[in-house]
């Protein structure tokens, strides 16, 4: 079996989201354990602002990274452009002032499910909302990386890449999701990564393959652990090399369900065997 070497140019981490609606319940403790027992460089974790569990996750964060030695590559939450802050929620600006120095918070915008979708009109609004967390930002040293999201106002690469470049702040940059574009575009994907270069921060894929037409499933595309389906991984990693990229590569793991550790375990050995890292 191929291994990470020490001078491979990406640090490898995988969604926390592997380890929902799993074969058990999984500790906060065995989230961090599992993927640094596999190898995993760094720990990612999506927030939901309103939920106790989630943000108790949320604050466990510097004690797990230092009992562990693992890094942090992000923290994900959803940003609703029409109610940012809903009643008993979290702030995006509490997040940030929680998050330590080299941190990144990853922000997809939406304003209601599979509404005014790439809507550029909205851009002015996402402009204001983003002023206070940038300026906090700033302060503490911490990237906001722009994510897009099927389904949402930010929904592809070229929103994200169109609002970072519209307000020009060096900490404010660009999340490529794989899924995300398998999903809706399935096309150009070299031409995308040296669409989102020069801003392009975080970079995460999957096993994915199209739902036939008559299957009911709410997403177009199945998410599947790394090596699986039809997603074309190794255009994906040529095309990471082709435009520089050094930052984190991540894998995807929302809806897999199953046997957590088994689809860890293969989307880390499946994405080395595919970079070739010896």
């Amino acid at each position: 079996m191929k291994t990470l070497s020490k001078n491979a140019p990406w640090q490898l981490f995988a969604f926390d989201n592997y380890f929902d609606d799993t074969d058990r319940a999984y500790l906060v403790t065995e989230r961090w354990d599992i993927p640094r027992a596999l190898g995993y460089d760094k720990a990612y974790f999506s927030i939901i602002r309103d939920q106790s569990a989630s943000w108790e996750m949320f604050q466990a964060i510097p004690e797990e990274r230092r009992r562990t030695g693992l890094g942090l590559a992000a923290v994900y939450t959803v940003v609703d452009l029409d109610d940012p802050q809903p009643k008993g929620s979290h702030s995006i600006l509490e997040m940030v002032h929680f998050l330590e120095p080299g941190d990144t918070l990853e922000l997809t915008m939406s304003v209601g499910w599979q509404k005014e979708l790439s809507n550029p009109a909205r851009d002015g609004q996402a402009r204001e909302f983003l002023k206070p967390v940038l300026e906090e930002a700033r302060k503490r040293g911490v990237t906001i990386s722009l994510y897009h999201h099927f389904g949402f106002w930010l929904e592809r690469l070229e929103d994200c890449v169109r609002l970072a470049q519209s307000v020009n702040d060096p900490n404010l940059r660009v999340t490529f999701c794989g899924y995300h574009w398998y999903a809706i575009d399935r096309g150009d994907l070299i031409g995308k990564l040296r669409l989102a270069a020069p801003w392009l921060h975080l970079a995460n894929v999957c096993g994915a393959r199209l739902v036939p037409p008559g299957v009911k499933h709410p997403l177009p595309a199945t998410i599947e652990p790394v090596g699986s389906g039809d997603f074309p991984l190794g255009e994906f990693i040529n095309g990471l090399r082709e435009v520089g990229f050094q930052g984190d590569v991540g894998f995807q793991g929302y809806s897999i369900g199953g046997d957590a550790l088994k689809n860890l375990s293969q989307s880390i050995n499946a994405f080395r065997q595919a970079a070739e890292f010896e």
